[in-house]
């Protein structure tokens, strides 16, 4: 039984009049890695939402360490968990360079790991352009960067393999897997799936089943 850190359950999510998923009841500890899968409109992505403190309902509760997340300032909250969603749009007016700098410079990250960005997200050619000018994939190896860049101690990744370049997409998911941060990754990519995931959970008839 997992000694959770991080917390959410709800009697059931989804929208006025339509229900997603039902008992839902999900916790992390420190370091974990969860694949979570389910067919097209199962409510992954709604799921993610609310695992992010987006989303709420009445019946829902979200805790780290025991406090409700809701209570958390918005700093706090930034530095619990950082999500990557699909429809992330690039901020105008900054080169590759300047937004890892940014980030970097919001953070306890260290100057040498921003060194690092380049050889693990292969970002190195990208570094003098800007963001509005990457194409799909390459704006995803950025936002996951500036994700590993960041304080969070959770990502949470909402089918961030789908836009990754396939000669980059399995290499930085195993770097994200040998890391220490803890994962929340929504794919639907066999060659992600098939990666050593500690722990696979899918959604099944509107409940979260392990693997």
């Amino acid at each position: 039984m997992y000694k959770t850190w991080f917390r959410f359950r709800a009697n059931e999510i989804g929208f006025p009049g339509h229900t997603l998923m039902q008992d839902v009841e999900f916790g992390l500890v420190p370091g974990d890695k969860v694949l979570l899968t389910g067919e097209n409109g199962s409510g992954k992505s709604t799921l993610l939402q609310y695992l992010a403190g987006n989303s709420f309902n009445q019946s829902s509760h979200l805790e780290f360490k025991g406090l409700p997340f809701a209570t958390l300032s918005t700093s706090e909250q930034a530095k619990i968990r950082h999500v990557v969603f699909q429809t992330d749009i690039p901020y105008p007016k900054f080169s590759v360079i300047e937004f890892l700098e940014i980030a970097i410079s919001i953070s306890q990250s260290s100057t040498k790991k921003l060194q690092q960005i380049p050889d693990i997200f292969g970002t190195r050619d990208l570094e003098t352009r800007f963001l509005q000018s990457l194409s799909g994939g390459e704006w995803m190896r950025v936002r996951i960067a500036v994700a590993w860049l960041t304080d969070a101690e959770i990502f949470l990744l909402d089918e961030a393999d789908a836009a990754l370049d396939t000669n980059y997409r399995k290499e930085i998911f195993k770097f994200l897997l040998e890391s220490e941060k803890t994962l929340v990754a929504i794919s639907h990519n066999p060659e992600i799936k098939d990666l050593n995931w500690p722990r696979k959970i899918e959604i099944i008839d509107q409940r979260l089943v392990q693997l």
